[in-house]
């Protein structure tokens, strides 16, 4: 079972998607009122980049490279230029025996 958490920061004015975490919880944690259960007609999720829940060590390997130390988290992070717009974009995975059990991402950008 997943949970996933969608967020809006005040950095882009509160208004638009700018995260998205997402986590694999044991069935047994039954959803509430304050963190329900994704309708079966939003199932599965993913990203076109084969990056999400159950993604498997290779995928992420294949799609955003090696990390340069060993650890169950890898963090990618990216920082540039789009236009006239400074650009951050953080991705974290955590891997639990070769496979995505969590998964974080924030993107802003700022002038």
């Amino acid at each position: 079972m997943q949970r996933i958490w969608l967020s809006s920061g005040e950095r882009n004015g509160g208004t638009v998607i700018d995260g998205i975490s997402a986590l694999e919880v044991e069935s047994a944690k039954s959803a509430n009122a304050k963190c329900p259960a994704l309708p079966a007609r939003f199932q599965p999720v993913h990203l076109l980049n084969q990056i999400w829940i159950g993604s498997s060590e290779k995928a992420i390997l294949q799609n955003l490279g090696k990390q340069n130390k060993a650890s169950t988290i890898w963090t990618y992070i990216y920082y540039g230029k789009e236009r006239e717009f400074s650009v951050t974009s953080i991705v974290a995975i955590h891997l639990q025996a070769g496979r995505v059990m969590a998964v974080d991402i924030s993107h802003s950008t700022s002038d």
